[in-house]
């Protein structure tokens, strides 16, 4: 069902002569340690973009105060933004947490111009 997506994406992309896609990657938690630890496993693993970087505005940011993410525990990304990961999106912003959806977001970019070449023919045939 993803790559679905993803061919859609890159018809969209190619159509409009795009080089980025940008959105959001959310975890479905307001548990702010939680935001705060995924970051922090995301920077680990070399997954954030080296020069773009982007912080939430006041009030949005995640504090990582007294959430109830297990010490220790390693989080767990979700399927949707592991994908966007394994196409070599970057993370480019620190988490927000989103009251009104209930979410915890982390802005993400792809550039297609960096995709491995199997990967590019694969969703722009």
């Amino acid at each position: 069902m993803l790559n679905l997506l993803w061919r859609g994406l890159a018809t969209y992309m190619q159509r409009n002569r795009k080089r980025y896609l940008f959105g959001c990657c959310s975890l479905t938690s307001q548990d702010q340690a939680l935001g705060v630890a995924t970051s922090r496993l995301l920077e680990r693993d070399g997954c954030n973009h080296p020069a773009v970087w982007a912080r939430p505005l006041p009030g949005f940011a995640c504090d990582g105060g007294s959430g109830g993410a297990a010490r220790g525990s390693t989080p767990r990304i979700p399927p949707l933004f592991r994908s966007y990961l394994a196409l070599g999106a970057r993370v480019i912003s620190d988490p927000a947490i989103d009251r009104e959806f209930g979410t915890i977001d982390f802005l993400v970019s792809l550039d297609v111009e960096e995709l491995d070449p199997h990967q590019y023919r694969f969703f722009f045939r």
